[in-house]
């Protein structure tokens, strides 16, 4: 289970680019572009997975209305082949996302597969439990609740 903001992908880019401020539209549209690179170490770990006929996720709290940026992003980049790519509803609204993301791995998890682990920049990627060990990447840029 992989997280995607920081811990697959980088928004560096963007970040630099607004002076590490959050501007939700041109966020918005960042995430459209898909012109995030890799976090080589977490590519590396994802080819090591794939080759071993692990089965990878990723979750990510970006909402669905920018599916189709983030799924070309990855392939892109060198994530391809993953079993599935689970993103926010854009009805969801709630203060955090460990409801969103927790209840994903326990749906994962009643579909027959045991998550090995759990990777993430934010502790909310984390917390919740459904995963076997869970890896928190550190994140000095910013906390998502």
């Amino acid at each position: 289970m992989l997280d995607i903001d920081e811990t697959a992908l980088l928004n560096w880019p963007e970040e630099k680019k607004t002076d590490f401020g959050y501007v939700p539209q041109l966020w918005d549209e960042w995430e459209k572009e898909g012109k995030a690179p890799a976090s080589p170490e977490v590519l590396e770990l994802y080819r090591f997975a794939k080759a071993r006929h692990v089965f990878v996720f990723f979750i990510t709290g970006r909402s669905e209305t920018s599916r189709a940026g983030t799924a070309k992003n990855l392939s892109d980049v060198g994530y391809a082949g993953y079993t599935e790519l689970l993103m926010k509803p854009s009805s969801y609204h709630a203060a955090s996302v460990i409801p969103f993301k927790s209840g994903a791995r326990a749906s994962i998890e009643r579909q027959g597969y045991k998550i090995i682990e759990n990777i993430g920049d934010q502790w909310s990627d984390l917390r919740g439990g459904h995963s076997e060990r869970a890896f928190k990447i550190p994140n000095p840029m910013y906390f998502i609740p």
